[in-house]
């Protein structure tokens, strides 16, 4: 009997403070969309109207809120491949110092499976891309399908394949590729599908659309996390279209998650310094809205030629267009280092000092990277847009000093109140650059003060109640 009483005390004990750690978990940091109508200052922001609390649940007003944006949802990406193979591992340590978030390693099916049935790993490990990952780098596994005629492209034993073979194997491969990098690569590449460019096998477009369902369906039993990319150049070819390629899947209820799209020089209309028009570029992107697909920019480069200044002006130009456009969720300058003789990288090679575009592209995330302070008023409210991404706060009430960690969301408003005696934050592990004040109000965020009612979800209530209930009702 002694012994029953006890486990039902302790029982009670253990319900109940599991109840007041519930309940102080909600309290200290709860976030409650807002329904009201909101606009921004660009489609790629979001707003956080924040009411700091002290421990006692009462507003702080003139509270200091100071912010820095500690991470990008929106991919600002590089390349990571050169003329020689894989790139040195310490040039993405140094990318990630100006911003850079974003990867694409080459997973080529001949350097992953260059004989039937035989995997190796060395070439694709040696990316490092686990410890990329701890870095908070997103990577595209780029190239897991590309039969283009390259013997890098396409082992030779796949030319003597018959297309059902051919079918087979592809669901395999991928399978096997995408198991063995889950968790890791977020994004699989079937790149140029169709493109009679792009292709050694005389396949029909059908066959293709049987390819990328096939590939498709493989990365998703690999790793249902992972998103399945449909890369195509921009530009028609010989009566075939992008657009009528992915007409195709859509007809066929193929499953792909995002569009991917390359533009390069000659795939668009040419500014006065022969580089890709940017207006131009801008029409081309908006052609493939119809889709109602998120949009990665895979592959963009151009050469240094007039000037390194005007290739680091046009990427200035092309970043502000594209980064404007909702449907682009990441662009890509692919050439990290200059490949196939043409001046085009960030880098002339791994052994030379960077190019001006490279620190134009630093200079281009930091003034999208929002930073900022902001005083709470009377209610003890204060409301910071700014751009997509995770966000630091320190608040400082003037007896006491916490720091907090939010996420603002693109397009979305939400309310998030702060208790001056939260748990324990995470110190995020990567810093972005901080921004300088610009005179242009999309490159600064919002400063302006609402009131705020603190909301609390009813769930609160059902999730309390039986358990407060037990702990006071009889054996």
């Amino acid at each position: 009997m002694r012994q029953t009483v006890t486990i039902r005390a302790s029982r009670k004990a253990s319900i109940l403070a599991v109840g007041i750690l519930i309940l102080s978990l909600v309290i200290t940091l709860t976030t409650v969309p807002s329904t009201e109508a909101e606009t921004f200052s660009s489609p790629r922001m979001g707003k956080a109207t924040v009411t700091v609390l002290d421990a006692n649940g009462n507003p702080c007003p003139n509270a200091t809120i100071q912010f820095n944006q500690t991470t990008h949802d929106f991919l600002f990406g590089v390349g990571m491949t050169g003329p020689q193979g894989n790139l040195p591992y310490w040039l993405f340590p140094e990318f990630q110092k100006i911003g850079v978030n974003f990867l694409m390693p080459a997973i080529l099916w001949s350097s992953t499976e260059p004989q039937p049935g035989v995997y190796t790993w060395g070439i694709t490990d040696n990316y490092r891309l686990a410890e990329l990952q701890q870095l908070g780098y997103t990577m595209d596994g780029q190239l897991l399908i590309f039969f283009f005629d390259y013997d890098w492209c396409i082992p030779e034993y796949l030319k003597n394949m018959t297309y059902n073979e051919i079918l087979a194997a592809v669901d395999t491969h991928v399978y096997t590729v995408a198991s063995y990098y889950a968790g890791i690569i977020k994004y699989w590449d079937i790149n140029e599908p169709a493109d009679p460019r792009s292709c050694y096998f005389n396949f029909t477009q059908q066959q293709w659309v049987e390819i990328v369902r096939t590939a498709g369906q493989a990365i998703r039993r690999a790793d249902p996390d992972a998103r399945i990319l449909v890369n195509l150049v921009v530009d028609d070819h010989d009566g075939w279209t992008p657009h009528g390629f992915l007409d195709a899947l859509v007809a066929n209820n193929v499953e792909f998650d995002d569009i991917g799209l390359e533009i390069y020089i000659g795939m668009v209309p040419s500014d006065e310094n022969g580089y890709p028009d940017v207006n131009a570029c801008s029409e081309k992107i908006h052609t493939f809205d119809r889709f109602n697909k998120p949009v990665i920019i895979t592959e963009i480069a151009i050469p240094d030629t007039p000037s390194q200044q005007t290739q680091a002006d046009w990427l200035k130009s092309f970043y502000s267009m594209a980064f404007q456009i909702p449907s682009v969720k990441s662009i890509c300058y692919y050439y990290t280092v200059d490949d196939g003789g043409l001046t085009s990288g960030l880098y002339p090679d791994a052994n030379s000092p960077p190019r001006l575009i490279y620190y134009a592209l630093g200079d281009i995330i930091k003034n999208l990277t929002s930073n900022g302070s902001v005083t709470t008023g009377t209610s003890g409210d204060a409301m910071i847009e700014g751009y997509a991404g995770d966000y630091q706060l320190l608040v400082n009430t003037g007896d006491k000093v916490s720091n907090f960690t939010i996420h603002i969301n693109e397009g979305e408003a939400r309310n998030v109140s702060l208790n001056m005696s939260p748990l324990p934050t995470p110190t995020p592990t990567t810093t972005l650059p901080t921004n300088t004040p610009s005179p242009n109000p999309t490159a600064s965020p919002s400063q302006s003060v609402t009131p705020l009612i603190p909301e609390f979800s009813a769930s609160i209530v059902i999730v309390l109640v039986p358990i407060l209930v037990s702990c006071v009702l009889p054996d």
